[in-house]
């Protein structure tokens, strides 16, 4: 009996423990603080065209000076000087003296300057010098600089000798030599150097030119605002078809999203209701019908009337990642119709929706 009470205390001691187990824990806190929770944003922008138009100048040294000349040191070319390096002819200007130094020397040289590009001009596309020369047998070696800097930087170009007495034309594209914006145009300056062996030698100069191509106007900016004037289109007829516009676009958000292209702002003007309109079943008087039968088109797909995309906008398919840039042909139709004839005349004006 002993024994059979000692075990039941066991097993009752057990259970006890048990269900002290279950009613009875420690405790430990941690804290995560400072918890936010953020929504992205989905930012479409379209590019909206710019005014930007290519124009060209050749512009000739409006300056010059030649230290070449001894007494009195340096000399300023007058414009009859200036004239004869304006084309490539039989008019030259030559050295004012002898080159005599038989190693290229800062006080000795021939320095070009040039007019301003016109006012306007916002982007340097292409500048090429046209640098027309010829030597004296005895000159040994030439160079041409540029600086645009006044003079604290300059590139170095080395000239070869053509025969002497020859003209030789030389043809440089000067965004090698890091001229490539339009104050840099403006500020450059050119300077010709040679040097002589055994005696002085003189050089004649035919034609400098430098040729630019440059942009005036504004580029083209991402906007957030409604393109304008994508189609402006009259006497439209059945069967007609628009020429594609191309409309660049860009997700500038933080997430991704799906593109759209929906119409809004419909005004359809019925301008004047001709008896075929009637005959056709048109009884609204000063209402138009058009956005009834005109189609949108994008990237090549007909999604369908003016009228239907204003209550659903096409899903293009296409996911504009954050970042992502992209372009869009968007163009219309006017497909035939047995009542066609209700669009005569009428017109539609309305908005392309572009929508993330």
């Amino acid at each position: 009996m002993k024994k059979l009470i000692t075990s039941i205390g066991i097993v009752g001691i057990v259970a006890t423990i048990a269900v002290g187990a279950t009613i009875a824990y420690f405790n430990d806190v941690e804290t995560s603080s400072g918890n936010t929770i953020t929504a992205g944003s989905l930012n479409l922008q379209l590019e909206c065209p710019g005014t930007e138009t290519t124009e060209s100048a050749s512009l000739n040294p409006n300056y010059g000076y030649d230290t070449t000349q001894k007494e009195p040191k340096g000399y300023t070319l007058n414009t009859e000087d200036l004239a004869k390096l304006a084309t490539s002819d039989n008019s030259r200007y030559d050295s004012k003296d002898k080159w005599e130094k038989k190693s290229y020397s800062d006080d000795e040289y021939i320095d070009f300057a040039f007019p301003d590009l016109p006012p306007g001009a916002t982007r340097v596309n292409s500048v090429v010098l046209k640098f027309e020369w010829q030597r004296e047998k005895e000159i040994n070696a030439a160079r041409l600089q540029f600086t645009t800097d006044g003079g604290s930087n300059w590139q170095t170009h080395d000239l070869s000798l053509p025969h002497e007495n020859t003209d030789d034309l030389v043809t440089l594209n000067l965004k090698d030599y890091g001229i490539d914006t339009v104050a840099e145009v403006n500020n450059l300056i050119i300077r010709f150097q040679a040097t002589h062996n055994p005696a002085g030698a003189k050089t004649k100069h035919n034609w400098v030119q430098v040729n630019v191509d440059y942009t005036t106007g504004s580029p083209a900016t991402w906007c957030e605002n409604s393109l304008t004037g994508q189609f402006n289109v009259a006497g439209i007829k059945p069967n007609d078809v628009g020429v594609p516009a191309t409309v660049k676009y860009k997700n500038n958000g933080s997430v991704g999203g799906k593109l759209k292209v929906g119409v809004s702002g419909i005004v359809d003007n019925e301008n004047i209701r001709y008896s075929p309109e009637s005959a056709a079943g048109d009884t609204t008087e000063g209402t138009g019908e058009m956005s009834q039968y005109l189609h949108l088109w994008v990237n090549g797909i007909d999604v369908g009337k003016l009228a239907n995309l204003a209550a659903t906008p096409y899903d293009t398919g296409i996911t504009v990642a954050p970042g992502a840039e992209g372009t869009l042909t968007i163009n219309w139709s006017l497909p035939d119709d047995a009542s066609i004839n209700q669009v005569q005349s009428d017109s539609s004006l309305f908005n392309i929706d572009f929508i993330l």
